[in-house]
């Protein structure tokens, strides 16, 4: 299933690969499921974003997990 980007911002956030500017998205799903709210919360868990390696800097690249905070 795709889900469209609807807005984003951009923070600096601390973590275990130092401090750099995150991108926050809010995600637009299309209700296929007719879910109510409880369970669509329980419905998306990740979202995996894929990136060119030669954007990415050392720690980046040898980090075990980007999901840092």
């Amino acid at each position: 299933m795709l889900y469209r980007a609807i807005s984003f911002n951009r923070k600096r956030v601390k973590s275990y690969t130092g401090e750099s500017d995150y991108y926050f998205f809010e995600f637009g799903v299309p209700d296929i499921f007719e879910l109510n709210e409880d369970e669509v919360d329980e419905l998306m868990k990740y979202a995996i974003i894929f990136v060119e390696k030669d954007k990415l800097n050392k720690e980046e690249k040898t980090a075990k997990a980007l999901n840092t905070f």
